[in-house]
């Protein structure tokens, strides 16, 4: 049996379950549109298969510093639909550069599952400096826990942050 270790601002969540991909859940992502200056937010969302639930999600997200910036306060949400079912999103920057900043999330608390559909929002400011067009975001290292104490694994996944002409 395998051990699956999440991390979280220097807080490590151990749960033992047994290393199983099962290739049904996916993330998504929405690709949201501004302008220079304004904010945007990019929502994140889970598919499950019935029976296969998540009691807990980690993940990464790059995010390129010279034209995005996080909103300081809460740059994760998590939606309401997991707050009535007891989860929390907690984040941190473990990996800083000039050119990138990677935040880590875990997504977890309670007993009940994490439902399908959109489950948290992330907040990103586009720079003044922003060129118009896309600016690649990518969700990676993403890894959870069924209800089984399976380990999950999820496929990297991109979208995009279109910056408007003005």
């Amino acid at each position: 049996m395998g051990r699956l270790l999440l991390f979280v601002s220097g807080v490590m969540w151990l749960a033992a379950c047994s290393d199983v991909r099962l290739f049904a859940q996916s993330l998504q992502l929405s690709a949201p549109t501004a302008a220079r200056g304004e904010w945007v937010a990019i929502e994140i969302a889970l598919k499950s298969p019935p029976g296969k639930d998540i009691l807990a999600l980690q993940w990464e997200v790059e995010i390129p510093a010279r034209q995005l910036d996080l909103e300081n306060e809460r740059a994760m949400r998590a939606v309401i639909a997991v707050q009535d079912a007891g989860k929390s999103v907690t984040c941190a920057v473990p990996n800083e550069t000039p050119d990138s900043r990677t935040l880590r999330c875990i997504l977890a608390g309670g007993q009940r599952p994490i439902p399908d559909g959109r489950v948290t929002s992330l907040s990103l400011k586009i720079l003044e400096n922003a060129q118009p067009g896309p600016i690649r975001v990518r969700l990676q290292n993403a890894v959870a826990v069924s209800r089984d104490m399976e380990r999950v694994t999820f496929a990297p996944v991109e979208t995009t942050v279109t910056v408007q002409q003005r």
